[in-house]
């Protein structure tokens, strides 16, 4: 396989904080798929979640170059040994994600194979 392209992004995670889910249910639903709202709201500190599948998001977009009409179109997934993964409805894709999240900022890395 060989490198089509790379992506990343950063996220202040008070850019959710200041959203809490429970008032913004309309905006969740346009970013994240059910299951990752599902995932997020069992921990603890969810909105460092959110941040970071948000950026994951950001950053497959950059690493494949797409023209989305709906970001909640990636969905950004733990394997069972909590690896990350996405995948793009309506499309086969190969990335390897990257993902870190601290009380402040949510970073993601993708590397988008060929």
């Amino acid at each position: 396989m060989k490198i089509a392209g790379v992506g990343v992004d950063i996220v202040d995670v008070a850019y959710f904080k200041r959203r809490p889910y429970k008032s913004n249910v309309n905006l969740y639903n346009k970013i994240f798929t059910a299951e990752e709202i599902k995932y997020c709201l069992t921990k603890d500190d969810s909105y460092q979640h959110f941040a970071v599948r948000f950026a994951a998001k950001e950053a497959v977009i950059k690493a494949g170059g797409l023209k989305l009409a709906n970001i909640n179109s990636i969905e950004i997934f733990n394997d069972k040994t909590g690896r990350p993964h996405a995948r793009v409805k309506k499309r086969k894709i190969s990335v390897l994600i990257s993902l870190s999240h601290a009380k402040n900022y949510a970073v993601a890395f993708v590397i988008w194979l060929n």
